[in-house]
This record gives C-alpha cells, sequence and structure tokens, in this order.
C-alpha cells in the first residue's frame, strides 16, 4: 500500500502565468490547501447515521459511489473496530483494501505494451500549435466529412471551480459541485476555469459558437444552440489563500476523497486531476479514502489523468499523490514544449506515461479573457479531451482497452536538446490522437 507524505494541495500548473486576473488568488507556485489533521476512520457498514451516532461515532463522510463507505470519528472507538463484524468492519484493519489493490494496483495494463523510452529523434518536423501536433484537427475533419455521430461523455473537473466565461462552457457545464464554503466566484482561482476552457475553447467573440481553439468542441462537432459533446461536471476544492477560511467543516483533508466520489457519483468516466500534494502527510484514513474511491471507480470504468507536477524532477522514488497512486486506472501526464523538447519544469521519468504539449495553452480566464498558461495542469486536459473523444466513439469499450491503446499510439519521438540526462521523459511518448483513434472509426 502507498500512502502520501503529503498534504497540503498545489495546482500543477507550472512556471508560467499571463494576464492572470486581480480577483484570483491562484498562483502556481504557492497554492496549498488548509492543512489540518482529521481524525477518523474509514468504515464498511450497513448502520445508518442514527445507529453509529448511537454508538459515539460521529459520521463525518457518507461516500456515495462506493455503498456503504463511511468516514467515522470518535474518542476512543479504535478497539471497537479492531474486530471486524458483519456490521461494520474498518478497511485499514481487513483485507477489503488488499483485495482491491490486488484487482486494480499494480502494472498490469502498462506491461502489455512496448516500452518506448529510450527513442530520443529530432521531432522539430512536427512542431506546432498542440491540437495540430497531437492530431486533433486531422481527427475532428476525418470525422466530420464522414458525418459521424459523437456520443456525449460525463467529464470531471476536480480543481478550483469552474465559471462559465463562454457559450460552450454555458452548454457544456452539467453540473457545479462546491465542497467548501466560498460561494464568492471573483475570489475563486482561475486555474479550474482555465482548464476546463481546454475542453470547450477560446471562442472569438465571447459568446460566440465559433472556435478558435478547442480539444474537445469544436465548430464541425457543435452546431449553434447544441452541446458539446463533453459534459463537463465542476467539484470545487479549498487551496492556497482560501484555505483555512473556506474550508467546509468536517471535510478538512478529506476533501480530496470527497471530491474524487463527488465525481465518480456524477456519473463521470474520466476524471480531470491538474492538482497535486505538497510535502505534508494527511492522515493515513484520507489517503486510505482516496485510494479506494479511485480503485472502487475502476469496476465502473473510469479513469483518472493526473498531473506528473512541476518540480523537474525525477519522479523515481517520489511521493507525488494523486499521480502516484499505484492503480490501472490512473494516466500519469507530463509536459513538452511546442518544439517537441520536454519542458524544463516538467517532472519526468518512466513513472509518467504520456506527454502532451503545455506550452503556451490558450485559456480563457474568470473574466472571459484570453490568457496562456504552461504546465502538466494544462497538459492533462488535452490527453483528457483525447480520452474523452475515444470513449465517444466507443461507449461500451474497456476501459484497460482505452489506457493500453493511448500508451501504445505514443509517438515516442522527442527533439533531443533539452532531456533529462538521468531518465526518460515519459514512459510512452507524446500523445497522438491519429493513432489512438486510427480503429475507432474508420
Amino acid at each position: 500500500m502507498l500512502f502520501p507524505k503529503m498534504l497540503g494541495l498545489f495546482f500543477a500548473a507550472g512556471g508560467t502565468l499571463f494576464g492572470v486576473s486581480g480577483c484570483s488568488y491562484f498562483d502556481a507556485h504557492d497554492s496549498p490547501a488548509a492543512p489540518s489533521h482529521l481524525p477518523g476512520r474509514l468504515v464498511e457498514t450497513t448502520y445508518s447515521d442514527a445507529d453509529l451516532e448511537a454508538q459515539n461515532l460521529k459520521v463525518l463522510y457518507r461516500f456515495r459511489s462506493v455503498p456503504n463507505l463511511v468516514m467515522v470519528k470518535s474518542q476512543g472507538f479504535q478497539s471497537s473496530l479492531s474486530q471486524p463484524s458483519g456490521a461494520m468492519i474498518s478497511i485499514a484493519d481487513s483485507s477489503v483494501f488488499q483485495n482491491l489493490m490486488a484487482q486494480h494496483g499494480g502494472d498490469d495494463i502498462r506491461r502489455t505494451v512496448p516500452d518506448h523510452r529510450l527513442n530520443l529523434i529530432s521531432a522539430l518536423a512536427s512542431r506546432g500549435a498542440a491540437r495540430t501536433e497531437a492530431g486533433f484537427s486531422t481527427v475532428y475533419s476525418d470525422i466530420a466529412a464522414r458525418g459521424i455521430v459523437i456520443n456525449s461523455v460525463q467529464v470531471a473537473v476536480v480543481d478550483s471551480g469552474v465559471i462559465p466565461v463562454s457559450y460552450p462552457m454555458k452548454m457544456g457545464l452539467t453540473s457545479s459541485t462546491n465542497l467548501t464554503l466560498d460561494t464568492d466566484e471573483c475570489r475563486w482561482s482561475e486555474h479550474g476555469t482555465a482548464i476546463a476552457s481546454v475542453f470547450f475553447g477560446v471562442f472569438s467573440g465571447g459568446n460566440s459558437p465559433c472556435s478558435t481553439s478547442s480539444y474537445a468542441a469544436t465548430e464541425q462537432l457543435m452546431e449553434p444552440g447544441l452541446s458539446p459533446f463533453v459534459r463537463l461536471h465542476s467539484i470545487k476544492i479549498s487551496f492556497g489563500k482560501e484555505g483555512q477560511t473556506y474550508l467546509r467543516p468536517n471535510l478538512e483533508s478529506l476533501q480530496l476523497a470527497a471530491a474524487l466520489d463527488e465525481a465518480v457519483a456524477s456519473g463521470s468516466q474520466i476524471v480531470n486531476l491538474s492538482i497535486a500534494y505538497d510535502d505534508k502527510s494527511p492522515p493515513y484514513e484520507a489517503s486510505l479514502a482516496e485510494q479506494y474511491v479511485m480503485a472502487k471507480a475502476a469496476e465502473r470504468g473510469v479513469v483518472f489523468v493526473a498531473a506528473a507536477g512541476n518540480a523537474g524532477r525525477h519522479l523515481k522514488g517520489v511521493d507525488l499523490f494523486p499521480a502516484t497512486y499505484k492503480l490501472d486506472n490512473i494516466v500519469v501526464v507530463g509536459s513538452h514544449t511546442t518544439e517537441m523538447r520536454h519542458a524544463l519544469n516538467s517532472n519526468y521519468g518512466v513513472e509518467v506515461d504520456v506527454t502532451a504539449q503545455g506550452d503556451q495553452v490558450l485559456t480563457l480566464g474568470i473574466l472571459g479573457n484570453e490568457e496562456r498558461f504552461s504546465g502538466t495542469s494544462f497538459a492533462v486536459p488535452i490527453v483528457v479531451s483525447a480520452l474523452s473523444l475515444y470513449r465517444a466513439l466507443n461507449p461500451n469499450g474497456d476501459y484497460r482497452a482505452m489506457l493500453r491503446d493511448l500508451y501504445s499510439s505514443s509517438n515516442p519521438n522527442y527533439a533531443w536538446d533539452q532531456s533529462p540526462s538521468d531518465g526518460p521523459i515519459s514512459r510512452y511518448g507524446r500523445l497522438d490522437v491519429v493513432q489512438l483513434l486510427k480503429n475507432q472509426y474508420r
């Protein structure tokens, strides 16, 4: 089992910010969640909240995506849970978690795909805007020419909250859950809104449906008045300066576990995690809850796409959660530049599955203004867009097959210069949407 030595949550946005709005508190280098040490115990129980209260067990959080999973708290209840019973089982003290990890932990999917990590040649011939370089334009044009119907896909973004500042975002935002006490959107970091705009694009004329840069909703696939094929669920959690002030009571360091639970309960098939813990340790049981929810979500075919982080270091032996939880339904995404070089601030190594061009990504801020961001945070939604399109074309496919196709279709070629001397940029290479989808609609 892996448990983080980290607590505060950081946006994995990276070091380049352009035109950040004055009412945003987001700082790419200093956005930790409020530190807390919430005592509790994760249990599986058939007891109702009233039954638990009668046993002096306060219900901190009842999970929606996993039946009968509850986080409880009480003074001196450790001994009462040490012996599993039919009515209440401590997840930490039973074989339940170990059995689940045996099914969805490890590296089984990755082992079935040839390792491309040793290929480093000049890739500058294919450089360009990320949408073009990864092949989105080619695929969307081909789909439109063939008149292929695109199914809708449910996608969750766990982040600082999404403010729908464009017509397509308003049409695509299906639900918005706020796990904080902050209802003043002007205080929200624009990180979440910028992430969401990668899916829906920067659109000329503000509320115009005409896209100038988009990954998961284009003019070919979305007529005016119709919704994008990505149906977005926003789950807001606390970060940075808003941390302790607006943290919802009873959640504290449970907020990420609760957010993951909300994402799965929303029916989302893919979850965007452009976030990472910092170097402080959350409570053991909170980490256990995060892993348990994500592993159980694999049974529904849910995939989590997580940022590799922006410390510019090799991830071997580094705990950077949620990215490095050892689960087969987590994809770890690094970043490369517009010239196919390693983005120097992107973490690297075989622990990074693939990279996308998270460099100078055109986005929208919370005032609807255009901004460019760089970092692994913004590489993540590009990969999520590709997997969303895969799922839209293959709605009943197995998540393992989808990830095998993602890994095997990745382009192993990077520009040779700026490559790390102590390890590969990624395990499989750069996102290649054309190759990923070549057998899905042709």
